[in-house]
């Protein structure tokens, strides 16, 4: 998997924003997820223009994200691309200047902090933000679910520490800072209400003249002085008040370690960086009781009104009149600085990316109805086993959604597996011409059917099969969006998809597909549910079978040649399990393995009963049903078996069998020729290793047979 993340240019001074962002790169790659970050780093020329940026994010972004071909894309300070093939993250810090009212900025970044970004949330697969209070504002604000919505807290960087006295003494020394004071971090724009600082710093200064105490600003480009009160003035023209500018971290470092206490006495902040910052050097803060603050504060700072000077002057009057109090509160904020870390931002990072791949998109998931009962079509039109293998899918959904509708096209052959199915609503057939012969009338066939199923406006179409004729077809079906395994020739077709892991299941696979519409994979094996009427038609075909010995299926046939047993390997099969085992074999196959199985039944010397060519599909499932046991190749009737939980030994050649061996519960053996030669013949896989397996399962017997499968290689 492959995640785009957006950095800010290091050629521009830092801002909070860029700090959250290098830090959470940083340690992203430290926690060494196995998906690929790939950055994309925003020009600082087009960031300082409020228009500018917005063209990159809504146009350049989303182009790159496909030319790179991105998996999810996380935007962690903007706005998120409306229009994109990628799922997208956006981290949204704040509401914007907009909260505290009065604001004064230029047009350009008014409309794009207060106005753009928090509307492009809305189009975003999941939402970061840094505290509870900004998640109360989105929901409350702009309508957002809650449960789009994760709280990832922020951190100090590891270099916020406590310093040495000689080291902070240098740095005051160079800013010639000789008075104990207090601290302000941040741009002096008016929710950081720099004001009401200065105003209750003159009133502590008036109420304790003989306090040698300073008041020290850091933050903002440090090229224009912030305006002073009146009541101030008089501090600032004494070289009390002062302002820093922009500082090197190292500076700020040793500035938070120096000051008697930070303060933070903004009308609104989505976070407050600079409160845990000073608790990682070990100083305490003043802090608005306030928006995020409180929050991330806890114990470890006093807590003002910002809109009352005065309870700011008696808060700077505690701190310093009692060192016993600044060494208290000193400590409370070492304890509470352990709770921030970038690796923990970094792992619960993770989780939402993980959320984002299994949630359905922005436009269903904030609807209500579409989320509650989405329209699934699933394009199945391939063989038994790999309609047998879909089914955990189906049933993934209905957990999600349960009252979801979920339909099925698959070919008319197999159909009959999915009767009674729990969790399908309608199944259609069709006989596609690109699985079998061109006959005249099929392609009218495959067309009428895309009109009828364009019709349904299905919510999602999901193909799982990485050809280019399935999937143009599931494209062609008219759904909102389809869904599929990534292949470089259908990658065009589709909306969203996974990437196939071939070491994994195929209902693995399958399932990973299924939690990009948020379903969870747990506990969820193959179903089959299909009988005749009271199983009569598999009692009349097995009349002749006694009781007094068990049945053991044989299927020894597949659609490809190099699966299928030889004629002479079988009919030795066939005699070793009866005479050796004692058993009655019941040969099982299609239609169009009738003159095989013939050419097998003249090699027997015991008897067989022969039902090839004679079930229909819930017959042979009755059929499965009264076996003890089933021997076959890689091919339909295994996975059936599987799903119907009759132990299986399966023969395996050139196939994975961790890829497309039997799943589920039920008790099997997988022997496999390590030749890898693509046929299971009697040299690659003596008949008594398959007679041992046999006898295992049967002596462990099918009820208590421990769910595992050995796989079993035969040197070549």
């Amino acid at each position: 998997m492959r995640v785009g993340f957006v950095l800010q240019d290091p050629a521009r001074r830092p801002t909070g924003l860029d700090i959250y962002t290098q830090s959470l790169w940083d340690a992203l790659n430290a926690l060494g997820c196995e998906y690929d970050l790939v950055p994309v780093t925003l020009p600082a020329r087009w960031a300082a223009s409020a228009y500018l940026r917005l063209v990159w994010e809504q146009i350049y972004l989303p182009v790159w994200a496909l030319r790179q071909r991105i998996d999810l894309l996380h935007v962690p300070a903007g706005s998120a691309p409306v229009l994109r093939r990628a799922p997208c993250v956006v981290t949204l810090h704040d509401l914007g200047d907009a909260q505290t009212g009065g604001y004064q900025s230029s047009l350009g970044p008014r409309l794009y902090f207060g106005g753009v970004v928090p509307a492009s949330v809305r189009f975003a697969n999941a939402i970061m933000v840094d505290s509870a209070a900004t998640k109360h504002d989105a929901v409350a604000r702009l309508g957002i679910p809650e449960e789009r919505i994760a709280v990832v807290a922020l951190a100090a960087s590891p270099e916020f520490r406590r310093l040495p006295e000689e080291s902070v003494t240098y740095v005051r020394d160079r800013y010639d800072l000789r008075n104990p004071y207090f601290l302000q971090i941040g741009a002096p724009i008016p929710r950081k209400n720099l004001s009401g600082s200065l105003k209750g710093f003159a009133r502590f200064v008036a109420d304790n003249p003989d306090a040698e105490v300073d008041f020290v600003a850091a933050g903002g480009d440090g090229r224009s002085k912030p305006s002073v009160p009146a009541e101030a003035r008089q501090l600032f023209d004494e070289g009390r008040v002062r302002f820093l500018g922009h500082l090197p971290q190292g500076d700020l470092i040793a500035l938070y370690n120096g000051a008697l206490a930070v303060v933070l006495p903004s009308f609104y902040e989505g976070f407050g960086l600079p409160l845990v910052e000073a608790f990682a050097c070990g100083t305490p803060a003043i802090a608005s009781q306030a928006s995020s603050l409180p929050e991330v504060g806890g114990d470890a700072a006093l807590y003002i009104d910002p809109h009352n000077p005065d309870t700011i002057a008696e808060a700077m009057k505690k701190y310093a009149r009692s060192s016993s109090l600044r060494d208290e509160m000193g400590q409370r904020a070492l304890r509470r600085s352990r709770r921030f870390s970038w690796r923990r931002t970094a792992e619960q990072t993770d989780k939402v990316y993980r959320r984002a791949l299994r949630r359905p998109s922005a436009a269903v998931s904030s609807g209500g109805e579409g989320r509650a009962r989405p329209k699934v079509l699933f394009v199945r039109l391939d063989s038994l086993g790999d309609v047998v293998l879909t089914t955990p899918c189906f049933e993934a959904i209905k957990r999600r959604y349960p009252s979801a509708r979920v339909d099925v096209v698959v070919q008319p052959n197999v159909a009959p597996v999915l009767e009674g199915s729990l969790h399908v609503d309608r199944v259609f057939t069709l006989a596609a011409p690109w699985h079998g012969i061109w006959r005249p009338g099929t392609v009218a066939d495959a067309a009428w059917m895309m009109r009828r199923l364009r019709r349904e406006r299905y919510d999602y179409v999901i193909t799982l099969r990485r050809d280019l004729d399935d999937a143009l077809f599931a494209r062609l079906c008219g759904g909102s969006e389809t869904l599929g395994f990534y292949a470089r020739r259908t990658r065009p077709l589709l909306s969203r998809w996974v990437r196939f892991q071939p070491r994994k299941h195929t209902v693995d696979n399958h399932l990973r597909l299924m939690s990009l519409l948020g379903c969870e994979a747990d506990d969820i094996s193959p179903t089959v549910t299909c009988t005749t009427e009271g199983g009569e038609e598999a009692s009349s075909l097995l009349a002749e079978a006694g009781e007094e010995r068990p049945l053991i299926g044989l299927a020894p046939f597949a659609s490809s040649e190099a699966k299928t047993l030889d004629p002479s390997r079988a009919a030795a099969l066939i005699d070793r399990l009866s005479e050796t085992l004692q058993v009655q074999v019941v040969l099982l196959g299609g239609c169009a393995d009738r003159a095989k199985a013939a050419d097998i039944l003249s090699r027997v010397a015991g008897p067989a009963i022969n039902l090839v060519g004679r079930t229909s599909i819930p017959a042979l499932c009755d059929v499965l049903r009264r076996c003890s046991l089933l021997v076959c190749v890689d091919s339909g009737p295994m996975h059936l078996a599987a799903a119907l939980g009759t132990p299986t030994v399966a023969i395996f050649g050139e196939e994975d069998p961790a890829s497309w061996g039997p799943y589920g519960g039920a008790s099997h053996r997988v022997l496999q020729a390590a030749a890898g030669n693509g046929q299971a013949r009697s040299p690659d896989i003596p008949d008594d290793m398959v007679l041992a397996a046999v006898w295992q399962l049967l002596k462990a017997g099918a009820g208590a047979a421990k769910q595992q499968q050995d796989h079993v290689e035969v040197p070549s």
